[in-house]
């Protein structure tokens, strides 16, 4: 079951087209076997190249090309000059953690007056739920922001139209094929059918930078910033790229515009919250490289939902006190610890489960277990550790709580939908997503 690698057949590698190709980016200075690269990969004009070679943040789409922004835009401008509060409802991942952050931030900087809000992992579950649109509503919220979550929380989307609370919703995850989209004010996802934005490989924390972008473009229009200094939303690139690695999306085209500007960002961050981080997981500023991020610090702001409450990363994100700050960092590194410690107990148990079952001679085409006792805060880990081990799509489940992780191209968003039959609830993308079952289900 070891990996096996293959070579992507050449597309017209000895072409004229690929000669033409390689003839118009001599002045770049790039070797041959570079240019049928970035060839084979469907880079295939200059113009392309040079894209690769300089991912400046004027070439990132317009934020209007995403469906809804507009509908989006006017109904926070609306909230910010009538004083509504409006809530960030945010995933408990890094994703949604610093996105959450973000939108926090900037709506703060922008004078809108907002409150986030994380799920518990353990009582709420994924997504917004009814509980939380009501919790929202009773704290007066007229506007209800989701990051990294939404798409298909169907049953809160109508709960939101029943008590007036205006849902912008903010993800990044593929849509319902049979529902469709949920009932809101706004629905800002690059899968939609209708988006013709180009965004799909953007993650949740990446879609709200946008947001940002819009409603800063909006603001100086109206007049906001006169008299103040305007915010700098090119400041919190350190929680887009944190994001971005974290979730494991693809690093092309805008994504690795967010990246390559947001790495330098995070580098000389001004937020205490990060430089605390980096202090305890034993980085300086100037040590931070790419693989950092979804080894070191990812793993870090992951421990809060995983062990605890996301709300500990949340704030640590968001304050602007460097006392708090250290105190926040040194609670997820115990965390840390703690996950690290649990994630390792589970995995010695999954793998004798699945080394036991694979020696009666099965070769299966996916692995499932299950144990109600195994942490439901650490399965996903373990089940990237099982595919990445055994190179079989598994899922690890704990006390009715789940995690699949995909591998071979396999869409495991697909395969739970053929399954729904059987489960509580689902939702995801292609590559990892999650599932509620019974147990003796």
């Amino acid at each position: 079951m070891a990996k096996t690698w293959q070579a992507r057949s050449p597309k017209h590698a000895q072409s004229a087209s690929l000669v033409e190709f390689r003839n118009q980016c001599r002045s770049l200075g790039l070797e041959d076997l570079t240019l049928s690269i970035c060839y084979r990969r469907g880079i295939e004009t200059f113009a392309d190249v040079e894209a690769l070679l300089s991912p400046r943040l004027d070439r990132l789409q317009q934020p209007l090309a995403i469906k809804d922004m507009e509908q989006a835009v006017d109904r926070l401008v609306r909230a910010r000059e009538d004083g509504e509060p409006v809530v960030v409802f945010s995933d408990y991942d890094v994703d949604g953690t610093c996105g959450g952050a973000l939108l926090g931030r900037v709506f703060r900087e922008m004078g809108i007056q907002v409150s986030n809000v994380q799920p518990d992992r353990f009582h709420d579950g994924y997504g917004l739920s009814i509980k939380g649109v009501e919790a929202a509503a009773a704290g007066a919220a007229r506007v209800l922001v989701t990051v990294d979550c939404g798409i298909t929380s169907f049953d809160a989307a109508r709960r939101c139209q029943e008590l007036n609370v205006d849902l912008i919703v903010v993800d990044h995850h593929q849509i319902d094929p049979v529902r469709g989209l949920p009932v809101a004010l706004a629905v800002l996802d690059p899968h939609r059918a209708d988006c013709m934005s180009g965004l799909k490989e953007l993650c949740g924390c990446g879609l709200a930078f946008y947001l940002a972008m819009a409603l800063r473009t909006r603001g100086r229009e109206r007049g906001w910033f006169v008299g103040t200094t305007e915010p700098n939303l090119k400041k919190h690139l350190d929680l887009v790229v944190l994001a971005t690695a974290a979730d494991q999306v693809p690093l092309i085209r805008d994504n690795r515009v967010l990246v390559r500007q947001g790495m330098s960002v995070l580098r000389q961050t001004s937020k205490p919250g990060l430089h605390a981080l980096l202090e305890v997981a034993g980085l300086t500023k100037r040590e931070i490289a790419p693989s950092h991020l979804g080894f070191v610090l990812g793993p870090r702001i992951n421990a809060s939902g995983r062990m605890s409450h996301a709300s500990i990363a949340m704030e640590l994100l968001l304050t602007d006190d460097p006392v708090r700050a250290q105190t926040l960092a040194l609670e997820i590194e115990s965390l840390n610890k703690q996950r690290m410690e649990l994630q390792n107990q589970i995995w010695d148990q999954v793998r004798a489960k699945v080394e036991e079952g694979l020696a009666q001679g099965f070769y299966p085409y996916g692995i499932a277990v299950a144990d109600p006792s195994w942490h439901e805060g650490v399965v996903g880990i373990v089940a990237s550790r099982v595919v990445d081990h055994f190179g079989i799509p598994a899922a690890v489940i704990g006390n009715g709580k789940g995690s699949v992780r995909s591998c071979r191209g396999m869409d495991v968003l697909e395969a739970l939908r053929s399954s729904a039959s059987h489960l509580k609830g689902f939702g995801g993308h292609r590559f990892a997503a999650g599932l509620s079952i019974d147990m003796d289900q």
